[in-house]
C-alpha cells in the first residue's frame, strides 16, 4: 500500500526527496519521476510504495539561484570614470560562491577569471585592476562590465543544512511538513545565476 509525503514549498523552486534505511548512514536521492520536483504553488507531494522495512525520508530544496551583485564601485551608470579605474563588485549568496566559475568581461576585452592576476575575490568582493598599459576602453566610450553566469555541476551533491526526517508507515498515511520546518539545500557551485552588467561612461578626451 503506498504512502504520501507532502511538504510546503516555494513556487518555482525545485526539490528532491532523499531516503535511507539507517539514520547513521548517508541519505540518497529517492527514485522519483522526474528526478527533481518543481511546483507553481506552495505545496508538493510524492507517493512511495511501502518497502516492508524501515525507511527514513527528507526533502531537500535545490539551490538554483545565483549570488546577487548588490553593490559596485564605480556605481552603475557612473560618468567620468578613469580609463584605468579599478572595478569592484560585492556578491552575496546564502549558499556561497564557487570562485572557479567567475568570469568578468570588461568592454571588448577578453573575459578574465581568478586565474588572471588582474582579478581577485576576497571577503565577498570581486576586484578587477587593469594592468600597467591596459585600459577599460577609450575616451568617451560607454563600457559595459559583464559578470558571466556559471554552469551548474550536475554531479555535485546537495549540502543539506536543515531537514526534517520521516519514517515510512506500515499503513497508508500522509506526512505533511509544517512551514517552519521548511528544509533547504545549499549548493555552492553557482557563480551568477543571471548575467550582471555594469555600465561606465569613460571621460571625453581633452582638447589639444
Amino acid at each position: 500500500m503506498p504512502f504520501e509525503i507532502a511538504w510546503n514549498c516555494y513556487p518555482g523552486e525545485s526539490y528532491v526527496v532523499q531516503t535511507t534505511t539507517n539514520l547513521a548512514q548517508a541519505f540518497q536521492n529517492a527514485p522519483t519521476t522526474p528526478a527533481s520536483l518543481t511546483t507553481t504553488n506552495n505545496w508538493l507531494s510524492y507517493t512511495f510504495p511501502v518497502a516492508g522495512k524501515a525507511q527514513f525520508f527528507k526533502v531537500v530544496k535545490l539551490d538554483t539561484d545565483g549570488p546577487e551583485v548588490y553593490q559596485t564601485a564605480p556605481f552603475n551608470g557612473a560618468i567620468g570614470v578613469s580609463l584605468q579605474s579599478t572595478i569592484q563588485a560585492w556578491l552575496r549568496d546564502d549558499s556561497g560562491v564557487n570562485t572557479n566559475s567567475i568570469a568578468l568581461t570588461v568592454g571588448t576585452n577578453a573575459p578574465v577569471s581568478l586565474k588572471d592576476p588582474r582579478l581577485s575575490y576576497l571577503s565577498g568582493v570581486l576586484t578587477y585592476t587593469p594592468g600597467t598599459n591596459q585600459f577599460l576602453g577609450t575616451n568617451g566610450q560607454m563600457v559595459t562590465a559583464k559578470l558571466s553566469p556559471a554552469t551548474p555541476s550536475a554531479t555535485r551533491p546537495p549540502i543539506s543544512r536543515g531537514h526534517s526526517n520521516w519514517r515510512s508507515p506500515r499503513h497508508q498515511h500522509q506526512h505533511r511538513v509544517p512551514g517552519r520546518h521548511q528544509p533547504r539545500a545549499l549548493q555552492p557551485y553557482l557563480a551568477v545565476h543571471k548575467r550582471q552588467q555594469l555600465h561606465l561612461q569613460l571621460p571625453l578626451a581633452r582638447a589639444a
